[in-house]
C-alpha cells in the first residue's frame, strides 16, 4: 500500500532527526579528545640564560631526544646555537603541535605558553644553555594529565662540540663566539659536567642541580554547545520545518481524496 506523501516525509523527519541525534555525541567527543595546557618554563640558575625554548605535544612513542642517543642535527643545532628552526620544520606534520618562542630566558625568570594535545599526547621541550658550547635541557616525552604536573630538568651535553669554553666557541653574552669545535667522533647525549672555569667562561656561569623547571597545567575544556550552534538544536529545527511540512501536505491529501470521494 502506498503511504500518504505527508507520512512518508514526517517518517524521513523523523529519521533525520534520529540520525543527527546521533551524529551530535561523536561530534562532541572529537572535540573533548583535544585539550589546551599551559606550559610555564622557569630559568633556575644564577648565570645561564636559555635560549628561546621550543615545545611540542606529539605521540608517546616519538623522541626527538633521548640520554644516550647521538643528537640529531636539529639538536646538535639547538645546543649549539639555539636555533629551533630546522627542528620546528621537521616536526610539522609529526607533532600535535608546536610553540617556538622568540625570546631568550634570562636567570630566575619564567615564560608561559599554551598548546594544544590530543588524549594521550606527551610534551617535550628544548633550549639551550647559551654560555656553554653545546649544553642543553629539556623535556622528553612528559606524559600529559588532569592534573598539575611539575619537573626539574638537569643540563645535558649534546655531545656534538668539545667544552673548550672559549670566548670564540661560545655564543652567548658576553662573549658572541661563532666558531665550533665538533667532538669527533661525536658523543651520546648525557649528563653535563659543568662549567670547568679554565678558560674564558668564568665559574659564575656554573650550576648547581636542575636548570629548569617545567610546569604543567590543563586548562579548561571547552565543551561544545547545543544552542544556538549545536547538532541537536540544528536537528530539531530540521525535524520540525519538514514535520510542518509533511503535515502541511497531509491534509491537503486528504482533502482531495475526500472531495473525490463526494463526486
Amino acid at each position: 500500500m502506498r503511504l500518504p506523501i505527508g507520512v512518508t516525509i514526517l517518517t524521513t523527519a523523523l529519521t533525520v532527526l534520529g540520525a543527527a541525534i546521533v551524529a551530535a555525541p561523536t561530534a562532541a567527543s572529537a572535540q573533548m579528545a583535544e585539550s589546551d595546557y599551559r606550559v610555564s618554563i622557569t630559568n633556575l640558575t644564577d648565570g645561564q640564560v636559555l635560549s628561546p625554548p621550543i615545545v611540542f605535544t606529539h605521540a608517546p612513542g616519538m623522541h626527538v631526544w633521548q640520554t644516550g642517543e647521538l643528537a640529531s642535527a636539529e639538536v646538535r643545532d639547538i645546543a649549539e646555537m639555539g636555533d629551533t628552526s630546522a627542528l620546528a620544520a621537521k616536526l610539522a606534520g609529526m607533532a600535535t603541535a608546536v610553540v617556538a618562542l622568540d625570546a631568550p630566558l634570562p636567570p630566575g625568570e619564567s615564560v608561559s605558553v599554551t598548546i594544544t594535545a590530543h588524549e594521550g599526547d606527551v610534551v617535550s621541550a628544548l633550549t639551550m644553555l647559551v654560555r656553554t658550547n653545546d649544553g642543553f635541557t629539556g623535556l622528553d616525552g612528559l606524559a600529559l594529565s588532569m592534573a598539575d604536573t611539575e619537573r626539574e630538568t638537569d643540563a645535558y651535553d649534546a655531545g656534538t662540540e668539545d667544552n673548550t669554553e672559549l670566548a670564540s666557541d661560545v655564543p652567548g653574552p658576553p662573549f658572541g663566539g661563532t666558531n665550533r669545535a665538533p667532538t669527533d667522533p661525536q658523543q651520546p647525549i648525557s649528563m653535563h659536567p659543568g662549567i670547568s672555569g679554565n678558560a674564558d667562561v668564568g665559574p659564575e656561569y656554573d650550576w648547581d642541580g636542575p636548570v629548569a623547571k617545567f610546569a604543567v597545567s590543563p586548562l579548561p575544556m571547552h565543551m561544545p554547545q547545543t544552542g544556538s550552534s549545536g547538532a541537536p538544536t540544528v536537528a530539531f529545527l530540521v525535524f520540525a520545518g519538514v514535520a510542518a511540512l509533511g503535515l502541511g501536505l497531509g491534509v491537503r491529501h486528504a482533502r482531495h481524496a475526500q472531495q473525490r470521494g463526494q463526486v
